[in-house]
């Protein structure tokens, strides 16, 4: 528990079971990699590029400087959303690590441009793969405006409890906590808590046909939480 502290789409790497290559990217349900993570011909992908530190994810064998990943790759199945998705090879493409292989690579959409093109390769863009909901926004002290929530308004904002939001990573902190090995007073627990996130900072690395822009991206949208402030 929680302590209170304080794409139908030609993807890339991502290859929809329904893809229709020439409809625009769009926001798909996700799947639950911790419940059913479909080793075989299916697996659910995590698209949760999270770490410790707040550091990329130092994905194995991509040569991406950082540290690892909370909740995709090796920790894939620690994740609470990912995508659906067939498992066959993509030309190198994808992640690398057993049990994962060829799996879509996580990116958060909210990095800057450098770092997405250090994780993602200059020709691919990061694009958000859920769609935020209205429980996924809070008011800024500062600001007085809604924006996403994330592990940093912890104790503040938010506790983070399952029904507090729809699309947050590790409600109630069970997987943060195993991360810590069990100990709520390992600085691994507090670096895990911090650095959960909504569905805003989670995505896939997508290589995009010259008319697609990512769902977030599209003319006309207005996430959820602009909604809340009058668009």
């Amino acid at each position: 528990m929680i302590m209170v502290l304080g794409l139908g789409i030609a993807c890339g790497p991502l290859v929809e079971l329904e893809a229709d290559p020439n409809a625009p990217p769009r926001f798909m349900p996700p799947c639950n990699p911790a419940q059913d993570s479909g080793r075989g011909d299916q697996r659910c992908c995590s698209d949760d590029p999270s770490t410790l530190s707040g550091e990329l994810p130092a994905y194995q064998g991509l040569e991406i400087p950082g540290s690892a990943p909370s909740f995709s790759e090796r920790n894939n199945d620690l994740s609470r959303f990912g995508r659906r998705l067939e498992a066959h090879p993509r030309g190198g493409e994808g992640l690398l690590a057993a049990g994962v292989e060829d799996c879509p690579i996580p990116c958060n959409p909210t990095w800057p441009d450098d770092a997405i093109d250090s994780v993602c390769g200059l020709e691919r863009e990061c694009c958000q793969t859920v769609e935020l909901d209205p429980k996924d926004c809070v008011i800024d002290t500062d600001t007085g405006r809604y924006r996403p929530v994330t592990g940093e308004d912890i104790g503040e904002l938010t506790f983070w409890r399952s029904h507090d939001h729809v699309t947050h990573q590790d409600p109630d902190g069970n997987a943060c906590l195993q991360l810590a090995q069990g100990n709520v007073s390992n600085p691994e627990f507090t670096g895990c808590v911090r650095h959960l996130t909504v569905a805003n900072q989670r995505g896939f690395c997508t290589e995009l046909g010259a008319d697609q822009q990512c769902p977030q991206d599209q003319p006309g949208y207005v996430d959820p939480c602009e909604q809340l402030n009058g668009g």
